[in-house]
């Protein structure tokens, strides 16, 4: 069985031993050895709570930097809802879009896009007879592997489609392939921006087992400070944003079931309460519910670890 690549590491000098991330590890995958932290990998889901919650800094992310843009002849930008909610008093978010362009890259491709695409196959899918319900949501990949390793029993609830983010990196390629007949396809970047370390295996890792179509995985807050810089100068955006309020509500709790248009659904936030929503499921003491929607972090993916901003701020996007 192929190694599962994390993007969760300890930096062992900053490590005090303090327990608070142990404390912390919803899975118990923390314990101190010889006066430092070590992780269990097998039991890690990468959900970024131990980075969130160090006093030390001693955790962190792994992830790409944009200097590897040079990697590619055509770099294309994926960025997540979440994003849209880092920036205070953004009159638009074609001003973001714009900066991504600004910054290197050849195109952009909301994954609130595909987030819509996904809503509108869910919609159609829980009206199937058959379906084993509730339905439990395969965005978040944190949710997705608490399941399989610790409640293999409902994985047969797991939503049968991939995530935004892989159906977005498929279209996006897609799209760049035939406007870009030119380049070879190995030269074409795919670039997610990322809220979550989560994300950062999902991609490592790929899914099922096979290369997924996203080459690279940004850091959102990394690319925040370097957005500000390049937004600065823009007057009048070239380039605007294509998604609707549905796919970017995506990045905060409820905005993926209230896209569903279905009343029989629950939203939670946060590891302690996910793990408890399945438990319950697992004690059939939902059996009213056609859907269940669950996010690792607190206030969905706009609270990940890679993030710099918290909830509050997508609200205000999504009123723009």
């Amino acid at each position: 069985m192929q190694e599962y690549k994390h993007s969760v590491s300890l930096d062992v000098k900053k490590c005090k031993g303090c327990t608070t991330c142990l404390k912390r590890c919803p899975t118990e995958a923390i314990r101190i050895r010889d006066g430092h932290a070590a992780i269990n990998s097998k039991r890690c889901i990468d959900c970024g709570e131990c980075i969130k919650v160090c006093p030390h800094k001693a955790k962190r992310a792994t992830h790409d930097g944009l200097e590897t843009l040079s990697d590619f002849k055509v770099k294309v930008a994926l960025p997540a809802p979440a994003l849209y909610g880092q920036f205070d008093n953004m009159e638009s978010i074609d001003y973001i879009i714009e900066g991504l362009y600004r910054l290197g890259f050849d195109y952009v491709f909301e994954v609130a896009g595909a987030a819509e695409m996904v809503s509108a196959y869910t919609r159609i899918y829980l009206g199937k007879p058959g379906v084993r319900k509730p339905v439990i949501s395969s965005a978040c990949p944190v949710i997705t592997r608490m399941i399989n390793i610790n409640f293999p029993y409902l994985s047969d609830n797991i939503m049968p489609i991939l995530p935004p983010i892989e159906v977005a990196a498929a279209v996006a390629r897609d799209r760049m392939r035939k406007m870009r007949p030119d380049v070879a396809p190995d030269d074409i970047g795919i670039y997610f921006i990322s809220p979550c370390t989560a994300k950062v295996s999902y991609v490592k890792n790929g899914f099922a087992g096979s290369k997924n179509n996203v080459d690279r995985v940004l850091s959102m807050r990394d690319l925040y400070f370097r957005l500000i810089d390049v937004m600065d100068g823009i007057d009048v955006p070239e380039h605007s944003a294509s998604s609707g309020l549905i796919g970017v509500g995506w990045a905060s709790t409820g905005g993926e079931s209230s896209a569903v248009f279905n009343d029989k659904y629950l939203a939670a936030d946060g590891i302690e309460n996910c793990i408890k929503v399945l438990e319950q499921i697992e004690n059939d003491d939902f059996t009213d519910l056609d859907f269940i929607e669950l996010n690792a972090c607190n206030g969905g993916c706009v609270g990940g670890a890679m993030t710099v901003a918290n909830h509050i701020s997508l609200r205000r996007v999504c009123r723009l």
